[in-house]
């Protein structure tokens, strides 16, 4: 009884933090990240859980995980990575992918703004660490929760302005690679 207790009291918790992470998502668009004066934490590279259709990323020794020189180009501008914030991982993708990708991610409260760019249009997914300040309804979970939403997630289309993406803390948003989800079983 105890051990089913602990294990239904853990699935709530972590139920918890993806309905924050879904509530980040809903809310980017209002309220864009802003620095604050708050120290970086250190990164976490748990790569689990997964999502449909996305693999995870094991961690690079010594520095950021990052697949191509146009992700580490495009991850690397002043105005995705900012002063205080670490990058994490950067990948290449496409725009289709990364808007499937992100909306698996908000388990179904939003519709990517990729979804907006041609489908194979090359895309940068950037995570960055460091003193994120999310919407304030979603801060106000976070503190609820006792945790720090300390990693967030940029896109960066090959032509365009950056697009935000989720913030959370590095627990509930786990580097992963952003893969094509598998065919519809209707299709």
């Amino acid at each position: 009884m105890v051990e089913f207790l602990q294990f239904t009291l853990s699935g709530v918790s972590f139920g918890m933090i993806y309905a924050a992470v879904a509530l980040s998502l809903v809310l980017r668009s209002s309220n864009r990240s802003a620095t604050t004066t708050s120290p970086p934490s250190q990164s976490s590279t748990d790569a689990s859980p997964s999502l449909p259709g996305i693999t995870s990323s094991a961690p690079a020794a010594g520095g950021p995980i990052i697949d191509s020189d146009f992700a580490r180009t495009s991850c690397g501008r002043p105005d995705v990575q900012e002063s205080g914030f670490t990058l994490i991982a950067a990948f290449e993708t496409t725009a289709g992918t990364a808007a499937a990708w992100e909306d698996a991610l908000s388990q179904g409260s939003v519709t990517s703004p990729l979804h907006e760019l041609a489908s194979d249009q090359k895309v940068a997914v950037c995570y960055l660490d460091g003193p994120w300040q999310p919407p304030q309804n979603v801060a106000d979970v976070y503190r609820q929760q006792g945790v720090v939403p300390d990693r967030g997630i940029r896109f960066v289309p090959e032509t365009g302005p950056m697009i935000d993406g989720p913030i959370a803390p590095h627990d509930s948003l786990p580097i992963l690679r952003p893969a094509a989800p598998p065919p519809s079983p209707h299709s």
